[in-house]
């Protein structure tokens, strides 16, 4: 036998029983009715942005006006939600611009309705494009070459020197753009790099430093690679005789010392290389008579390519002239 309180009990869970599935039955309909009304088809506008390329030869793009643009198409309610929500990108051929003046350019938006539809999904109708006109500013675009310099700071372990010049690829590269921006740029540097204690060959790629105007100058190539030879050197001393050029006719000349002493580095790999007639020492008497010397300056005028840091003994020459 049930009392009042039995009853009223399940009384109360059979209308939170019915509330729940009146509440259901309600989301059932509002989600089905969405889902009819999105396969329908409609006709709206949506926003799409805009990529411009392949400019006429030249030609630069200096400025535009319209970033993106609005077209009208006729889709699923599916289809114009996603582009509701992920508005999509446009890229538009520029090749068939018009001139407008001198720096001005104009493109029809019905012109380029074709580029625009094909870049849409199959089932997309597009029926018209916002505004009907596309402005730029176009400037007259400058290559020129420049050469690559390496900014460096390179500090040897002692007894270590780079066997030869730094090996830099690409050594020059193409910048292009205004010429405004291309006429003040005479080489390409790299960014700054500071080395110690290198005692081995390495090679390492390092970029370029850009233009502060970085966004008007493109680069045919922002980084590039440098290989370095490093050896180890030592010091070696070679005595060599001394010519004297340019003497008057008739005249011989006696030199005081007859022999001059070279200091330099050279690589421990190249040292068995060399020798005493890979150089030669001269002394130019013209020069010393033009500018009234009473010695003669010695000078290194051949030399092994291998060699670094020579130094001369002694740097000034008497003489003494005698005639035939």
């Amino acid at each position: 036998m049930f009392t009042h309180k039995d009853i009223g009990k399940r009384s109360t869970l059979k209308n939170k029983h019915n509330t729940q599935m009146f509440l259901f039955f309600l989301a059932s309909s509002f989600v089905f009715l969405m889902l009819v009304k999105l396969s329908n088809e409609y006709t709206n506008r949506v926003p799409v942005n805009l990529k411009y390329t392949n400019l006429p030869q030249g030609k630069l793009l200096e400025k535009t006006y319209d970033d993106t643009l609005s077209i009208s198409i006729r889709a699923t309610g599916f289809e114009l939600l996603k582009y509701r929500l992920f508005k999509r990108t446009a890229t538009i051929n520029l090749q068939d611009i018009k001139p407008k003046n001198k720096t001005q350019y104009y493109q029809l938006t019905e012109n380029i309705k074709a580029q625009i539809e094909n870049q849409l999904e199959n089932d997309v109708e597009l029926f018209a494009v916002y505004p009907d006109t596309l402005f730029f500013n176009i400037g007259v675009s400058k290559s020129k070459k420049v050469p690559v310099v390496a900014d460096l700071d390179l500090n040897f372990q002692l007894g270590y020197h780079l066997k030869s010049d730094l090996l830099i690829k690409p050594d020059s590269i193409v910048v292009s753009g205004h010429e405004i921006y291309i006429d003040t740029i005479k080489a390409a540097y790299t960014l700054p790099r500071q080395l110690d204690r290198v005692n081995q060959s390495f090679s390492m790629e390092i970029p370029l430093r850009l233009s502060k105007d970085k966004d008007k100058v493109q680069y045919s190539s922002k980084q590039v690679t440098i290989d370095a030879a490093v050896e180890k050197f030592t010091e070696a001393n070679y005595k060599i005789p001394i010519r004297v050029v340019n003497l008057p006719d008739n005249f011989t000349v006696k030199t005081f010392p007859e022999e001059i002493e070279l200091t330099f580095q050279i690589s421990v790999n190249d040292y068995n290389e060399i020798s005493e007639s890979d150089f030669v020492v001269a002394c130019d008497y013209q020069k010393a008579v033009e500018n009234n010397l009473t010695y003669l300056i010695p000078e290194v005028v051949k030399k092994p390519t291998s060699i670094k840091g020579i130094n001369i003994t002694p740097e000034k020459i008497d003489f003494l002239l005698q005639h035939d």
